[in-house]
C-alpha cells in the first residue's frame, strides 16, 4: 500500500498533512494540499515542504533500491538526494501529528544522489521491515532544498522464513 504525505515545515511546529497520490508514466508523484492542480511536476521534493511516499508491506521486507525520475523544480539546478527511513510496526502517520515526533521512530538513511535519473542503492543492510517511507532529501538547510524525482520502482527482498523465525 502507498500514500503520500508532506512534512509541512512553513507550519509552526512542523507538522505532517496528508497529500495526494498520483501515478505518472515516470513514478509516482505528491501533490501537497493546496498546490496548483496546474503545477507541472507534481514531484516529491522538498521545496517548501519535505514530500515523502509511505510504503506498507504485508510483511517485512529489506528496500534494496529505489529508482528516481529526476525533475528540475528549481532554477536550472535539478538535484535528486532522498532519504529512506524504515521500521516494522510503525505507527501510521497522522494530520497534525508533529513531524519530529513521526520520524523519531524511523532508522533513516541518505540517499546521495547526483542530478540524473537511475537507481539508487538504500543500503540498508539486513534491515527488514513493514513500513518504508520515500522521501526527497532531509538534511541541513546548507545543502539546499531542491531535490525533487518521482518514484518510479523499488525493489525488495523478503528474508527466508527460517532467517525470520530466528
Amino acid at each position: 500500500n502507498a500514500s503520500a504525505w508532506t512534512n509541512a515545515i512553513d507550519l509552526n511546529p512542523d507538522s505532517l498533512k496528508s497529500a495526494l497520490l498520483g501515478s505518472y508514466t515516470a513514478g509516482l508523484g505528491v501533490t501537497e494540499p493546496g498546490e496548483p492542480t496546474g503545477s507541472p511536476n507534481h514531484t516529491v521534493d522538498n521545496v517548501g515542504r519535505i514530500d515523502f511516499i509511505l510504503l506498507k508491506f504485508s510483511r517485512a521486507v529489506n528496500l534494496n533500491s529505489i529508482y528516481l525520475n529526476v525533475y528540475d523544480i528549481g532554477p536550472g539546478n535539478a538535484d535528486s538526494d532522498a532519504t529512506v527511513f524504515y521500521r516494522h510496526g510503525a505507527t501510521d502517520p497522522a494530520n497534525g501529528v508533529l513531524s519530529n515526533l513521526y520520524f523519531s521512530q524511523f532508522t533513516s538513511i541518505n540517499a546521495p544522489g547526483n542530478g540524473a535519473s537511475g537507481t539508487r542503492n538504500v543500503n540498508s543492510g539486513n534491515a527488514y521491515a513493514n513500513t518504508w517511507l520515500v522521501s526527497a532529501a532531509i538534511g541541513p538547510p546548507s545543502e539546499g532544498f531542491n531535490d525533487g524525482f518521482k518514484l518510479k520502482t523499488v525493489t525488495v527482498s523478503v528474508p527466508e522464513p527460517t532467517t525470520w523465525a530466528m
